[in-house]
């Protein structure tokens, strides 16, 4: 199936068949991924993310820059269903009848969206369970490891996108991350720095580009959709 992959400003547009698939970042470790027909948010940080229209809610793990947004999403999407790990399920047990558990190794359909949950150590705190996951749609397929600092898991699988964390500590640093992408089968999938904090994503991308030939690496902008 023929696959275009285009850049226009912050939204990554990608072109499958008859299907426009846009992406763009909502900061931090924030996605907004549509297909036209449904919308699925990966990790809303904050209230403004979560303040989106959508179908469903995604989050890799339970800490606040990744679910903040959940409730407010949750509130202005009657119908929207929230998808995560245990530990994530539980801080929102009024919308258990809206929720559907993660599990590793596990295949999920939902709608449109096709989900694997791959699991990750954190970096700090070994006790939260993060869950990275990997969604597709038709040929599309992008990957979201959570806080990690290692990205087994997803070295094998033949991404189109990936967002990576550098921020170190939390999860992989620079140079760790660089060394976990060069582990990436080829054709390597285009890398998105993510969670970078006090990181400079642009040098995060240079240094990836020196190390390993041919890779993409693209430093997201906070956007708005046009």
């Amino acid at each position: 199936m023929h696959l275009l992959i285009v850049l226009i400003r912050n939204i990554f547009i990608f072109l499958i068949g008859n299907i426009m698939i846009t992406i763009r970042f909502l900061g931090q470790s924030g996605f907004e991924i549509s297909d036209g027909n449904s919308t699925l948010i990966i990790d809303p940080s904050n209230k403004k993310s979560g303040q989106l229209k959508g179908d469903i809610v995604y989050c890799t793990h339970n800490h606040m820059d990744h679910i903040r947004g959940v409730k407010p999403f949750l509130e202005l999407n009657p119908e929207a269903k929230l998808i995560g790990n245990l530990q994530v399920l539980e801080k929102f047990p009024e919308y258990d009848e809206r929720s559907i558990l993660a599990e590793i190794g596990k295949t999920l359909k939902e709608g449109s969206w096709t989900f694997d949950f791959i699991k990750n150590r954190h970096g700090f705190f070994k006790s939260v369970l993060n869950m990275g996951v990997v969604v597709r749609v038709q040929d599309f397929s992008f990957g979201h490891p959570g806080d990690a600092i290692y990205f087994e898991g997803f070295y094998n699988l033949g991404l189109i996108y990936m967002a990576v964390p550098i921020v170190g500590g939390f999860s992989a640093s620079p140079g760790r991350a660089i060394s976990e992408i060069i582990k990436f089968a080829d054709p390597k999938p285009i890398i998105i720095p993510i969670h970078w904090v006090i990181r400079n994503p642009s040098s995060f991308c240079r240094k990836l580009s020196n190390s390993v030939d041919g890779i993409k690496c693209q430093v997201p902008q906070v956007g708005q959709m046009i």
